[in-house]
């Protein structure tokens, strides 16, 4: 597949995007905002996010390994069918963000929200621990009892 880059006023897509930080630390990246934006297809390692917000974005079908995200707000994400490997997310919450389908390995949710999340055919297995992590009561399509 061939990186695309297409942006205007309204929205932006950088489909089959790898960004790879080679350095011994995570690369620390505070208050990013990313909105109306297609990212489908990227390869994200090695990264620290803080403070960041993405509203509106298409990531499908996107790896995403040592990974750390932390006090973060996702709003209408599209994550389905993603790859999420050695990844925390702390004090983060989730608006509308479909996980269908993704596959989690060693991943960890800390002191996070869950609002109109869907994780149907989501794989959450011992891998995957939601401490301190509330949930509304209107899943779309979500293994309730999985959850907690």
């Amino acid at each position: 597949m061939t990186p695309s880059y297409v942006s205007n006023e309204a929205k932006t897509e950088l489909n089959n995007l790898k960004i790879r930080i080679i350095s011994t630390s995570k690369t620390k990246r505070k208050n990013i905002q990313i909105q109306n934006s297609t990212l489908n297809g990227s390869d994200i390692s090695n990264m620290e996010l803080v403070n960041a917000r993405l509203d509106n974005v298409s990531l499908k079908y996107g790896i995403f390994k040592m990974y750390n995200v932390e006090n973060s707000e996702f709003i209408s994400i599209n994550l389905s069918s993603s790859v999420f490997e050695n990844v925390i997310f702390k004090a983060t919450t989730f608006n509308d963000t479909n996980f269908s389908e993704s596959q989690f390995t060693k991943v960890m949710f800390l002191n996070c929200t869950f609002n109109y999340c869907d994780f149907q055919t989501t794989a959450l297995d011992k891998d995957v621990a939601f401490e301190n992590c509330t949930f509304d009561d209107k899943y779309k399509n979500s293994r309730k009892e999985d959850l907690s």
